[in-house]
């Protein structure tokens, strides 16, 4: 993988986790309430959302660093699958009403196929990122074509997440 494309899909991940740690931190009592129409209710929910919301964090700040890029991208690798296998497993329930939490508490957005696609999309794009490639001289025009590659990739993450709300909100 060339380190441009690399970097920018790191920079992507960046804004997805320090975004999701973000929802998580500032809205507590609203992730307890989803955890627990989820079913789940055997653990103490806010420490269990700090904690989560804490990993989210560490992985957006490890992915900056390049000597900790691979290790947070496989991290947010794993952390997409354990999402995807949480509403599969919920889908699976059926308990496609649910609520994803994915984009804070603003969203409307239900768990669906779609969204365990696109976490397994994303985990597969997070493997792919950590994949060494061949080292870069780093100049201006570089890091503004990996900045821009980043963007690129935020709006088409945020372009899917509204297109699956809009298609939950014409098919009810």
């Amino acid at each position: 993988m060339p380190e441009l494309i690399s970097t920018g899909m790191a920079l992507a991940f960046v804004w997805l986790f320090g975004s999701a740690a973000w929802h998580k931190f500032s809205a507590l009592d609203w992730y307890a309430g989803l955890l627990q129409s989820w079913g789940v209710e055997r653990i103490p929910m806010r420490p269990a959302i700090r904690a989560v919301a804490a990993v989210e964090l560490m992985v957006a700040l490890g992915l900056l660093l390049p000597q900790l890029r691979n290790v947070a991208l496989l991290l947010a690798a794993l952390l997409l699958l354990a999402y995807a296998v949480m509403m599969a497993l919920q889908l699976a329930r059926g308990k496609a009403s649910l609520r994803c939490g994915c984009a804070g508490p603003a969203s409307a957005v239900s768990i669906s196929p779609s969204l365990v696609m696109r976490n397994l999309l994303c985990a597969g794009v997070a493997i792919l990122a950590s994949i060494p490639g061949a080292a870069m001289a780093w100049s201006p025009g570089s890091a503004s074509a990996s900045l821009l590659l980043g963007v690129f990739l935020v709006i088409v993450y945020a372009a899917t997440e509204r297109m699956i709300g809009n298609a939950q909100h014409f098919t009810e």
